[in-house]
């Protein structure tokens, strides 16, 4: 024994010593399970029949139950003439099922089956193998069948019985054909008429697609079709034109149009509906800039104030956490970096992405606005939304739309936004401080924008906003609808501008958080990102009695928020009254509930978080 202790144990254990400890567990496996098969086989006897063996004529080679069979001579590795033979009941058949799982690239059954016979047969291993599949979390999302959505119940007017054909009609536009008139091609457009009882269908020809030349085909399919009841279409301009036409022209068009009832069926609203039916499906998983918005609030609230160090390790440790929330591959790298403990300065990982450019993203812009409800002076608000974004985003162009979104919210949150000309002229001001550098100019030749590419958009802004009359194309060519920074914060600004008031292209009960947001899917585009950013502006001013409860009933961390924004609010007020420096090291979670109660304005403008 003394001879031993002083004997030094090895490192690490060697091949042949872990395949000797692989043989030992399976002979005792094996000799547990069939200790009257070993027997009889040792005393030269063969297997009884009623053995679940019986068929594979075992034999014993070393010490092992292996399988008979007539490949004794072939030149085939003994493992695979004579393979070991398991139980299926046997816990290592599960983990050396799992091995061979994944060596096999989360390959099916028979594919796995082939691969453990090149040495083991696992009695009834089709058994076992489809139970290892269905607990393989990768298979199962891999492989999941998608739902079906159950079909709503018909609307009346597609079951109302004993009325003539095209009583009740849905109408669209399909082409455009080109066709020969006299030495020119020029463009002919069908108009369907379809009955919603029975689906019959009428087709006109029409000219062009303006609105004389709808009103001329509905005419045409009047006088041939009877009288109309109920006309249904799209928001299509042509449509809109002839209703109208309808409401101020009734002497004109009397007999034809103005008996039936027109109902609109708008892109915002179908595509709203289609959210609906999301939202009922369950809870809606947020992606990886609100995950960094998170971490926001919590480096600042648990920090008390800005601290670079512990918000860009918040962030490493939540994509190491989460990281299949949609993080694109630039900021993946940037946030492995950011990992390494070895990492003394934490802006230096971003500025070396795009050949040490940065990136001019919208993600450290879609998270800026936690430092508008952290903070009351503005000056504060704009360093550190641009600190913050500078962990991920070097290029100007990335940090100042952050440093815009912030200023947006800030000023939402004191009720700007009753005052809209001047809450747009305010924040030109900030922005022409704010982009007054070398660095900035120096960005802005580089991607061939102005010199002050922010001012320039937010004068966009205010000149679409002193339109009559503004589509939705017209803000995607003035202002964008893409993932760069410029060109999704100033069109989000816009959507609240807009939505402000009620608009014709949306449905009339929705308040304005709810216009904001569907006004802002209707751009498309980088949709999610410029949709929360026009929310958490529009946030900042309604206020979370604004938002619809199904809303949050459905969203991922609604709680968390929640109780988040009410921490921010005490923070802002800790900052208002000297309590904290912007920079603190200790937490805001035991300010004192006089501080909650105090007044600056935003007792209940906890939308925007």
């Amino acid at each position: 024994m003394d001879v031993f202790k002083r004997k030094p144990l090895p490192c690490c254990l060697s091949v042949e010593e872990l395949e000797k400890a692989e043989l030992e567990i399976i002979r005792f496996c094996q000799r547990k399970k069939f200790p009257e098969e070993f027997s009889r086989l040792l005393n030269g006897k063969g297997v009884k029949g009623c053995s679940h063996i019986y068929k594979l004529c075992p034999l014993v080679e070393d010490g092992l139950l292996r399988v008979g069979g007539r490949l004794s001579r072939s030149s085939m590795p003994m493992e695979a003439k004579h393979p070991i033979i398991l139980a299926k009941d046997f816990h290592i058949s599960d983990i050396l099922l799992r091995h061979i799982h994944q060596e096999v690239g989360h390959g099916g059954r028979n594919h796995m089956l082939a691969r453990l016979r090149e040495r083991y047969w696992i009695t009834g291993a089709s058994t076992v193998i489809r139970r290892v599949l269905s607990k393989c979390t990768i298979c199962r999302r891999l492989n999941a069948q998608p739902v079906s959505q159950q079909m709503a119940d018909l609307p009346t007017e597609r079951v109302t019985p004993d009325e003539p054909p095209f009583t009740r009609v849905g109408v669209d536009y399909f082409g455009p054909f080109e066709v020969k008139s006299r030495r020119s091609v020029v463009k002919r457009y069908g108009v369907i008429f379809t009955c919603l009882a029975i689906r019959a269908i009428h087709i006109e020809v029409a000219p062009s697609l303006d609105t004389d030349s709808f009103i001329n085909a509905l005419r045409r399919f009047i006088a041939r079709r009877g009288q109309v009841l109920e006309l249904r279409s799209d928001n299509g301009t042509n449509f809109i034109g002839a209703e109208r036409e309808r409401l101020s022209s009734g002497i004109s068009l009397g007999s034809m149009m103005h008996y039936f009832r027109k109902e609109l069926n708008g892109p915002l609203t179908l595509q709203l509906a289609r959210i609906m039916e999301d939202l009922g499906r369950g809870i809606l998983e947020y992606s990886d800039d609100t995950a960094m918005a998170r971490c926001v609030v919590q480096s600042l609230l648990t920090r008390a104030g800005f601290d670079e160090q512990d918000m860009a390790r918040r962030f490493a440790k939540e994509y190491s956490a989460s990281p299949g929330r949609g993080y694109g591959s630039g900021v993946i790298q940037v946030l492995k970096k950011l990992s390494s403990p070895q990492l003394s300065d934490v802006y230096q990982p971003a500025r070396d992405q795009s050949n040490g450019r940065g990136s001019f993203g919208n993600g450290g812009a879609m998270r800026a606005a936690p430092f508008a409800l952290a903070f009351p002076d503005l000056a504060d608000v704009r360093s550190f939304a641009r600190l913050g974004a500078m962990l991920t985003h070097s290029c100007s162009l990335g940090y100042n739309g952050a440093v815009l979104q912030a200023l947006a919210v800030h000023l939402s949150l004191q009720g700007a936004l009753d005052l809209p000309q001047q809450f747009i002229s305010r924040l030109i001001t900030e922005m022409e401080e704010v982009e007054d550098n070398e660095v900035a100019r120096n960005d802005a030749r580089i991607l061939k924008e102005a010199d002050k590419p922010f001012c320039e958009r937010l004068h966009r802004v205010r000149d679409l906003m002193d339109r009559s009359k503004v589509s939705v194309e017209e803000v995607i060519s003035e202002l964008g609808n893409g993932i760069a920074a410029l060109h999704s914060v100033p069109t989000a600004i816009f959507c609240v501008l807009h939505c402000l008031q009620p608009r014709e292209c949306l449905p009339e009960n929705y308040g304005g958080l709810e216009r904001t947001i569907a006004y802002s899917l209707a751009l498309g585009g980088d949709t999610d990102t410029i949709a929360c950013m026009a929310g958490a502006i529009a946030g900042a001013h309604y206020g979370i009695e604004a938002i619809p409860q199904l809303w949050i009933k459905c969203c991922e961390g609604a709680e968390d928020a929640d109780i988040n924004a009410k921490r921010l609010h005490m923070l802002y007020h800790q900052s208002s009254q000297g309590g904290g420096t912007g920079t603190g090291e200790q937490s805001c979670g035991d300010a004192s509930e006089s501080q909650s109660n105090a007044s600056n304005g935003t007792e209940k403008k906890t939308g925007a978080e």
